[in-house]
């Protein structure tokens, strides 16, 4: 973390203790997982707040901030929001530097004296809190009042305190935005020109599985990550559903919209999964052939997975994509040490970390490459055995054994059943 990054934080600390003092109001500083930053020398928890997390079972308050705050990112201004105790807060989104969002959240408030619908709100969030009622509603007497026009001046306010420590990042990030949503609309268009609009039923059923995925038990990451590497390879099954180079472009721009908008909701930075200045956008809505628009699809596919689980090592998992790239690029002669020393990592230490970011080991993401690329050459009458040997298998026999594996049937059978007129399917990695 550089010294700049720290004094910008400095600063917008510095600001969040000027509104307080100013305004009366609480204000805190949250990263991107909805953790507070900072201690009590920095902000100062409100009461209600306080007597929530103590006696709140579920921890819907505190899991709720992400959620809450994200529009504010969104919309690139502050925003109010209710929390889930039925109160106003105000949030104000933060970007110190390319890879970083802050939110800062103020509140609690209220917009008119409490009343029976907001003490029976309150009250219905667990039995702890029914059980102290009386003590509830005298708390809530002491969150500060205001009407509606005061918020939103409050809310402008809290956004010049805390903007100009992060002016010049929040204008690039505005912009790339910008971007994205130009973008976005230029996958609108080329998904229009399909002839089966009824994908678009598929696509919504696919994203509200995406979104169910996310809420699932994140102390089991295998289970987590096969669930979505299945959903992901059932719904680009479908994008290459027709033999027609035309169509599966057409559905693979919606396939990119479904990622930019789950992307979205989880908080993730677009960049990480399209690449830089969401190169892989254009890469697609340009793409001339199979080749290229696999290309496009299987290194988006890799990238989102790796953003959609990412903790906090965005150096790991850049080392790791980098890797992901090599292994693509040099499948056919290839071993563990020349990939680590290609990233510049230690090859027990790399081996340790593709299977922690990407879910499965080293050498069964390599063989899954090397099925892939066996499947253009099935599709050339190429014999089995310069096959195995053209892909990086040791021998005809193993190759198979390796094919049916993954495939569930072998490379000759793969070969009948495949649409012999240039069927896209033989160019798709999906797993």
């Amino acid at each position: 973390m550089t010294d700049n990054y720290e004094k910008e934080l400095f600063q917008i600390k510095s600001a969040i203790k000027d509104y307080e003092l100013a305004t009366g109001v609480n204000c805190y500083l949250l990263d991107d997982t909805g953790k507070r930053i900072g201690d009590r020398t920095c902000y100062q928890c409100h009461h209600v707040c306080e007597f929530i997390q103590k006696l709140d079972d579920t921890g819907i308050c505190t899991r709720d901030y992400l959620q809450s705050c994200s529009p504010a990112l969104q919309d690139g201004k502050a925003q109010t929001y209710q929390c889930p105790f039925g109160l106003v807060n105000i949030a104000v989104p933060i970007l110190p530097d390319e890879d970083s969002v802050f939110f800062v959240s103020s509140g609690p408030l209220l917009l008119e004296p409490p009343n029976k619908f907001l003490i029976d709100t309150f009250l219905e969030r667990g039995q702890l809190l029914r059980s102290r009622s009386a003590e509830v509603y005298q708390m809530l007497q002491g969150i500060p009042l205001f009407d509606g026009n005061k918020v939103i001046a409050l809310g402008n306010t809290l956004q010049r305190t805390v903007f100009p420590a992060t002016n010049y990042h929040w204008e690039s990030g505005h912009q790339k935005e910008n971007m994205l949503v130009i973008l976005g609309e230029k996958l609108r268009r080329e998904f229009r020109l399909t002839l089966y609009p009824e994908f678009l039923t598929t696509a919504h059923v696919f994203e509200k599985e995406l979104d169910l995925i996310s809420f699932e038990d994140k102390t089991k990451p295998e289970s987590w990550k096969k669930a979505l590497e299945m959903l992901l390879s059932i719904f680009v099954k479908e994008v290459y559903k027709y033999d027609s180079f035309e169509e599966t472009r057409h559905r693979a721009a919606l396939f990119f919209l479904v990622l930019i908008q789950a992307g979205k909701r989880q908080n993730v930075n677009q960049e990480h999964v399209f690449g830089e200045q969401y190169v892989n956008i254009e890469k697609l809505l340009s793409a001339s052939s199979y080749t290229s628009l696999n290309q496009v699809i299987n290194d988006t596919i890799d990238r989102f997975q790796l953003e959609f689980f990412r903790k906090a090592d965005h150096q790991n998992n850049k080392l790791i994509l980098e890797a992901m790239s090599y292994i693509r690029q040099h499948y056919m002669d290839i071993t563990l040490k020349d990939v680590a020393k290609q990233v510049a990592l230690n090859p027990s230490y790399f081996s340790y970390s593709f299977k922690k970011y990407t879910g499965q080991s080293y050498s069964e993401y390599l063989n899954k490459v090397r099925i892939d690329a066996s499947k253009q050459f099935l599709r050339d009458e190429i014999p089995l055995s310069e096959i195995a040997q053209n892909t990086g298998f040791t021998d005809q026999s193993y190759y198979i054994k390796v094919f049916k594996r993954f495939e569930g049937i072998s490379p000759c059978k793969w070969k009948k059943i495949s649409n012999p007129g240039g069927s896209p399917s033989g160019h798709l990695r999906v797993y």
